[in-house]
C-alpha cells in the first residue's frame, strides 16, 4: 500500500499569471492498493468512482508513459481541499495518482519526473509545481520542457482564503479572458511580478500592496464572483497586505500579518451577501510527500 499527502495551491499569484504559485498547509491524503484486478475508489462523490476520476488517469498516463502495467486498484481520498475553488484540488489529484504511479511498480521517479507528466495532464505548471516541490515556485513551459524553480518567501506572510459556496470551473474562467493584450499591460504585469517577488521575500508590507495588481486576467474574472468588489474594499479597510484571486476563483485571498486579522474579516463579511468559509493558511515548504 502506498499512502500519499498533496498540499493545496495557490495559482496565479497576483500578477504571475499561469507562472507563480504557492504550496499551503491544507491537504489531500490518497492511499493505493494493487488488487487483482478492477478499480475501486472511496471517498469522493460516487460520479468520480469511475474509471473517469482523474487521479486515475494521472496513475494510468503515468504507467503508459514508463511502460508498465496498469494494475487492478483501490484508492482512498481524504481531501480537505474544496473543489473547483482555486485551490489546486485538480493538480492534487493529478500528483498524487503519478507519484502513486512511481511507488507502486517501485520505479524511483524523482520529483522533476513528477512534475514532467503532471504538467501535461495539467496542461500548465504553476499548480502541479508548488504541489510537488513545496514553497513559492516560479515555473513556466518552454515546448515540452518544464521548468521551474524555488522563490524565498518570509515566514511572516500569511494567508486568509476566502472560499464561497459556489464553484467556478476553469474551463469558465479562461472564456473570459481576451485573445491579446495590449504592451502596456503586458509590461505592467512583467514590473509588478518582478517586485511581487521581492515583496515575498522579504515581508515588505508596503511593497505587497502595490505588487499584487494584475492587468491580464483579475479584472476579467472577479465579475464573475458575486460580492468579489466588495470584499476586495472590505480587506483593504481591515488592512490585508495584500488581496487577489487565488487560482482561476472563485476564492478570493488575503496576505496578512496581524493576528486579529481573520476575526476582523470575519465580522466585516457578516454583511455581505453570500456564504464565505475563512481559512487560515500557511505556507507549506515540503510538498508532496510520500507516508508510506
Amino acid at each position: 500500500m502506498v499512502s500519499i499527502r498533496v498540499p493545496a495551491t495557490i495559482a496565479n499569484l497576483g500578477p504571475g499569471f499561469d507562472c507563480l504559485g504557492c504550496a499551503l498547509n491544507l491537504y489531500a491524503h490518497f492511499t493505493f492498493e494493487q488488487t487483482t484486478g478492477g478499480l475501486h475508489i472511496t471517498g469522493c462523490p460516487p460520479k468520480y468512482r469511475n474509471t473517469n476520476n482523474l487521479v486515475y488517469n494521472a496513475f494510468v498516463a503515468a504507467c503508459t508513459t514508463w511502460g508498465v502495467a496498469v494494475p487492478g486498484l483501490s484508492i482512498h481520498i481524504n481531501s480537505s481541499i474544496p473543489l473547483s475553488r482555486g485551490l489546486g484540488s485538480s493538480a492534487a489529484l493529478i500528483v498524487a495518482g503519478v507519484a502513486a504511479a512511481s511507488r507502486l511498480h517501485g520505479l524511483q521517479k524523482n520529483k522533476q519526473d513528477i512534475l514532467e507528466i503532471a504538467t501535461k495532464i495539467e496542461g500548465h505548471p504553476d499548480n502541479v509545481a508548488p504541489a510537488i516541490f513545496g514553497g513559492l515556485r516560479v515555473s513556466l513551459l518552454e515546448g515540452e520542457k518544464v521548468y521551474t524553480a524555488s522563490a524565498p518567501i518570509a515566514n511572516s506572510i500569511r494567508f486568509l482564503a476566502l472560499v464561497p459556496d459556489f464553484n467556478l470551473t476553469t474551463q469558465e474562467s479562461r472564456a473570459v479572458l481576451p485573445d491579446t493584450i495590449s504592451w502596456q499591460d503586458g509590461v505592467y504585469n512583467v514590473g509588478h511580478a518582478a517586485l511581487l517577488l521581492r515583496a515575498l521575500e522579504t515581508g515588505n508590507r508596503l511593497l505587497l500592496s502595490n505588487a499584487m495588481s494584475d492587468r491580464l486576467h483579475q479584472p476579467y474574472r472577479f465579475p464573475l464572483i458575486s460580492g468579489s468588489k466588495e470584499i476586495a474594499r472590505i480587506a483593504r479597510e481591515q488592512g490585508a497586505d495584500g488581496f487577489c484571486l487565488s487560482g482561476a476563483g472563485p476564492t478570493l485571498l488575503c496576505l496578512y500579518h496581524k493576528n486579529d486579522f481573520p476575526q476582523r474579516m470575519a465580522q466585516a463579511l457578516q454583511n455581505v451577501s453570500g456564504n464565505w468559509q475563512l481559512m487560515e493558511l500557511e505556507v507549506d515548504r515540503n510538498g508532496l510527500t510520500l507516508l508510506s
